[in-house]
């Protein structure tokens, strides 16, 4: 298992690399969360009050609305979306597993499909979101997303890949709770 420490210093350096500002129209807010203009009115009305005075969350330039993207969850529906898609999603768990050695996408691949097994009541093509990258050292990695609770997750994933006969001192799991579910798909998609 992964010393608290670690994933904390994992965490830290998830947060800093996400710190650029990027700001959203209220025509991209509209894409992104699924939800009908007349809401995005109703919460920038009230956001505005809230933000009065930090400029960085959002900011009107010639009649037009720029969100950060700090606060875009605060837009998402409250119920159930009229169209859900992707990113419109009520994730609650970042996932990410790296091994010491290289493994391919098929190793992967394979790994993904038992996490998803071992939660069977879970719908494998809406409540999982799995992505295979490289690190600059070459070495394939995969960052997820969930929509059960981190800690009931972080077990499981950890017994998966020690069943599949991969050494525990070869690999490293962190499973935390999505704090910002735009930045968290946003990273996904990178």
């Amino acid at each position: 298992m992964i010393p608290k420490q670690l994933y904390l210093e994992h965490l830290d350096f998830f947060r800093s690399k996400h710190r650029l500002q990027d700001y959203y129209t209220t025509t991209e807010i509209i894409k992104i969360t699924g939800v009908s203009e007349r809401t995005v009115r109703s919460r920038i009305a009230k956001l505005k009050i809230k933000y009065t005075g930090l400029s960085r969350y959002m900011y009107k330039e010639n009649d037009q609305w720029f969100i950060s993207k700090l606060i875009v969850d605060e837009f998402y529906s409250k119920y159930k979306p009229r169209n859900t898609t992707r990113y419109n999603q009520p994730w609650k768990s970042f996932i990410t597993w790296v091994m010491r050695d290289s493994y391919d996408d098929t190793a992967h691949n394979y790994l993904i499909d038992k996490v998803k097994q071992a939660f069977p009541h879970q719908d494998t093509n809406k409540d999982w979101c799995f992505v295979i990258e490289k690190t600059k050292r070459g070495v394939n990695h995969v960052h997820g997303l969930s929509m059960l609770n981190h800690e009931e997750l972080f077990k499981d994933i950890h017994d998966v890949i020690k069943e599949s006969g991969i050494e525990e001192s070869e690999y490293d799991v962190l499973v935390g709770e999505v704090e910002n579910r735009h930045c968290a798909e946003k990273y996904l998609r990178k």
